[in-house]
């Protein structure tokens, strides 16, 4: 039984459950209180944003070179991510479609960049039992998607205040970065 919970209690695992966990609370939020008032091109574009960001990223990692040189700055492009979450709360207040653009931007460029370069730290750390922490990796992520969604669905949350949205979808980032940063140290 010990041996199961120490399996269970990685920060990695851990850092699944907790974003499948605030996916499945926030994202109705997100599609009832934000995205059903955009424009269909606002929203497209923040899908291409969403979607050609990662792959741009993606093939500009393909040189081993520019990976390892970005790799050094991890903790930083995390520190950025939080910061440009933080930033969104003002920019929601101005403008709703420039807020949807930039937090699309800022899941591309960021969000995708930290996934990529903790890639990396997965290899070393899981690499000699891959198949089996894939596996207890999606799911920890579902498990967290259902109890999130599970809460909303029961009745047991309910947001009706977008800042209050946006205030949690921080605390996600922070909470998922920061174990993602504990799992990078602690393979070091």
């Amino acid at each position: 039984m010990k041996n199961l919970l120490r399996t269970w209690v990685d920060p990695y695992l851990v850092s699944g459950f907790i974003s499948g966990f605030f996916i499945g609370l926030l994202n109705p939020f997100f599609i009832t209180l934000i995205l059903s008032h955009l424009d269909v091109r606002v929203l497209s574009l923040g899908t291409f944003l969403l979607s050609g960001l990662p792959f741009l990223l993606g093939v500009l990692f393909e040189s081993k070179r520019i990976f390892q040189q970005v790799s050094k700055y991890l903790p930083l492009i995390m520190l950025a991510e939080i910061i440009g979450f933080v930033m969104l709360i003002f920019l929601y207040q101005l403008n709703v479609p420039t807020y949807y653009i930039a937090s699309m931007a800022i899941c591309g460029v960021f969000s995708t960049t930290v996934t990529y370069l903790m890639q990396k730290v997965r290899d070393k750390r899981y690499k000699n039992d891959r198949a089996a922490f894939e596996r207890r990796f999606l799911m920890s992520d579902g498990l967290g998607y259902l109890v999130g969604s599970l809460l909303i669905f029961i009745g047991l949350i309910n947001i009706t205040n977008v800042i209050i949205l946006l205030i949690l979808s921080i605390i996600h980032v922070v909470l998922v970065d920061g174990l993602c940063f504990i799992a990078a140290r602690t393979s070091a």
